[in-house]
């Protein structure tokens, strides 16, 4: 949500898309925030003027770009997380299973690294 907000204040600066410094995480974040939009917004037309097919296939396409943006965001997380527990002998990260894959993206936010494998809740309680 930082990144973003510092998007929305450089381009009320007067700052545009061009302007943003590849590789860094702003330029990151600005381009899958853009690529998601313009997915939806692409199955949104879509949806209303395409056959169903296209219909499929756009909303395909946006669930990849949205995909994209959320991994995207847990590996941001857990950059951050990992920052706060390496303080730690251990630590505990409740996410929703939309963020399944935040410990198994960055396995080095446990600490110190290599040092526990993380695990879904979900899987042990079957």
């Amino acid at each position: 949500m930082e990144e973003l907000l510092g998007i929305h204040e450089f381009f009320a600066e007067g700052a545009g898309p061009s302007d943003l410094t590849p590789a860094t995480a702003q330029h990151r974040v600005y381009m899958a925030e853009h690529l998601a939009t313009r997915a939806l917004l692409d199955f949104y037309r879509v949806s209303v003027t395409g056959s169903f097919e296209e219909a499929v296939t756009a909303v395909k396409g946006f669930a990849s770009a949205d995909a994209r943006r959320f991994r995207l965001r847990d590996e941001m997380r857990a950059d951050a997380l990992a920052e706060v527990v390496g303080g730690y002998g251990s630590a505990a990260v409740e996410a929703g299973y939309m963020h399944a894959l935040l410990g198994t993206t960055r396995c080095w936010i446990c600490w110190p690294p290599g040092a526990c494998c993380m695990q879904s809740f979900w899987k042990r309680r079957k």
